[in-house]
This record gives structure tokens, sequence and C-alpha cells, in this order.
């Protein structure tokens, strides 16, 4: 009896190991459905950088500085300008003494003085230029619409046309012209004076005044609608004398 009771006493004794041993392992206490351990999850760094905050601290670049445009002068390179009268820019600077294949086209507002130059084709002016030429060649014609003024002096040649037309005034004075001269709706004063034009002279409907004298002319001299009407006189016309300028 004695030995049943301590077999039994061993017994009990080793269910209840073998439970202490279960209850101890690795996956004691768990709650979740493999019964492990849920692992608590790790806070991000203090430290790090929210996308608002890099927006906010981002370096704003600086804008690369704008060029600075450059002329094109007459003669189709880099200006290197004189000056005008007023402390303004002359276009046309580089030109004294010189010479250009190319047209010289004188921007709105602008100033062309031609001093003893030679300009192969054509002379263009934007509206509110200006154009001197003293003792200076033109190949071509001298076109111009809107400008301010038009003077060709003292021994100026043009080789084409010179049309001018809702200007300032106009000057040609002992000047040669190989083609003709067609003025019109201009307001400031015109005066043609002791030059040499071997085509016709037209002017109409100009309202600054007109003064046509001395002048040598193969073509005709035509002149209409022009308030105040013509002066001058003393020309030689190889063609006809026409309306307001019959009698010049």
């Amino acid at each position: 009896m004695v030995r049943s009771w301590v077999t039994s006493r061993a017994v009990v004794l080793v269910i209840a190991a073998v439970v202490l041993a279960a209850c101890s392992g690795p996956n004691a206490g768990g709650n979740g459905d493999d019964g492990g351990v849920t692992p608590t999850p790790t806070s991000a760094p203090a430290t790090a950088t929210t996308a608002s905050t890099e927006a906010a601290t981002a370096t704003t670049p600086t804008a690369p500085p704008k060029p600075t445009p450059t002329a094109i002068s007459a003669a189709g390179g880099t200006a290197t300008p004189g000056t005008v009268a007023g402390g303004r820019e002359d276009y046309c600077a580089e030109l004294a003494g010189g010479s250009t294949d190319n047209d010289v086209r004188v921007p709105a507002g602008e100033t062309c003085t031609l001093d003893n130059a030679r300009v192969g084709p054509n002379v263009i002016l934007a509206r509110d230029a200006t154009l001197h030429a003293r003792g200076s060649s033109i190949g071509g014609n001298v076109l111009s619409e809107g400008a301010a003024a038009v003077n060709l002096l003292d021994g100026t040649t043009v080789g084409g046309n010179i049309h001018v037309e809702r200007s300032g005034g106009v000057q040609v004075i002992d000047a040669r012209v190989d083609g003709n001269i067609h003025l019109e709706h201009n307001t400031g004063m015109i005066v043609i004076n002791n030059s040499v034009v071997d085509g016709s002279i037209e002017i109409e409907e100009n309202t600054g005044g007109v003064e046509i004298s001395g002048n040598t002319v193969g073509g005709k001299l035509e002149c209409e609608e022009n308030t105040p009407p013509p002066t001058g006189g003393g020309n030689t016309v190889n063609g006809e004398r026409e309306g307001q300028c019959s009698g010049l």
C-alpha cells in the first residue's frame, strides 16, 4: 500500500513539471490568434522632417540675369553709336565716311546721320524716324511712311526714287536724284532747291508749305491740292509743268 502511494505521488509530480514547463515557454501570456506576443510598434524618429517643413524651408532658386539687348547697326554689325541733339544715340554713327552693301532700316524714333557715307541699296525709315544725309551716296531708294523728317543735302545722290508720305518735313537741297520724287500727305515744310532730278517731281496734298526753286527736272513737275500752294521759281523742266506748279 505504501508503494502504491509513492508511485501515485511520483506521477503527480511528473505531470505538474510538464504543465509548468509548458506555461513558462516563449509564447506564454500571448493574446493573439497564434498565442504570440504582439510587438509594440516603434515610434517615428523625433528628428524626421515633414514634407510641409521641407517645402517651407527650401531655398528659392535665383533667376538668371536677363541678357542686355545688343543693337544692330545700319551696317549690319554691332552698333557703336554717336550722339544727336538731346544726347540721343545716332543709329548710323559708324557709317560716317564709310559704306554698307545692306539696306539701312532706321527703326521707329531713331535718327540716322549719313556724312560722306555710301549706302548700296535703300534707306527705309520707320515711323517717327529721321534721316540727315550730307555728301552721301544712296544707291537705291529713300522710302518713308510716317517719318519725322527726311533731309538730303550738300551733294547727296540718290540712285533710285524718293517716296515720302504722311511724314514731317522733307528737304532736297543741292542734291541729285536719278529717279523720281513723290511727296504726299506730309505735314512739315517741303523744300526742293538747287537739285538735279532726272525723273519727275510730284507734290500732292501736303499741308506744311512747299518751296521749289532752281532745280533741273528731266521729267514733269506736278503739284496738286497742296495747302498753302507751292512757291518758288527758276526751275528748268524738260517735261510739263502741271497744276499748282505750272508757274514755277
